[in-house]
């Protein structure tokens, strides 16, 4: 209970609730806060690959390769991207719309995943691993999809 309640009241969360109820309401972010989250935004990307090279310099490059990661890896870039493959070829979606499921469905793991599990002590390690590998071997595999849904 201790957990779901870190979760629920996550900056993160919070923001993406917040989020959501102003795409919903369209209610516009008041102008000063509007330019205070664009440079927040802006720095997002450097600052999660900061956290995720400081987590890496601290692995031992022998520990690097698990097959846990590799299986996980396998999963997220192949099983589920055929699933959805299949799954929306029963639909009635345009080729684009069926490439787009597909294409989104075998990206790698977020960068947040290190992050998150820096958090809350969840092994921001193997995280770390997780986030690298997949993300070095989703560029032959959204190659080969790509090539596959054309």
């Amino acid at each position: 209970m201790k957990t779901v309640k870190k979760v629920v009241t996550h900056p993160c969360i919070l923001a993406c609730v917040l989020g959501i109820l102003l795409m919903i309401t369209g209610l516009p972010i008041p102008p000063g806060l509007d330019g205070a989250v664009t440079a927040v935004g802006n720095c997002n990307t450097a600052m999660s690959m900061m956290v995720i090279g400081m987590i890496l310099a601290d692995i031992n490059f022998k520990d690097f390769w698990d097959w846990t990661v590799v299986k996980y890896t396998i999963h997220r870039l192949v099983i589920i991207p055929a699933v959805v493959y299949i799954v929306c070829s029963f639909l009635p979606l345009s080729k684009n719309v069926l490439g787009l499921c597909v294409l989104l469905a075998a990206m790698p793991a977020g960068a947040t995943t290190s992050m998150l599990a820096a958090k809350y002590d969840r092994d921001p390690e193997f995280a770390t691993k997780l986030v690298v590998f997949s993300t070095l071997c989703s560029i032959p595999a959204i190659m080969i999809w790509s090539s596959v849904l054309v």
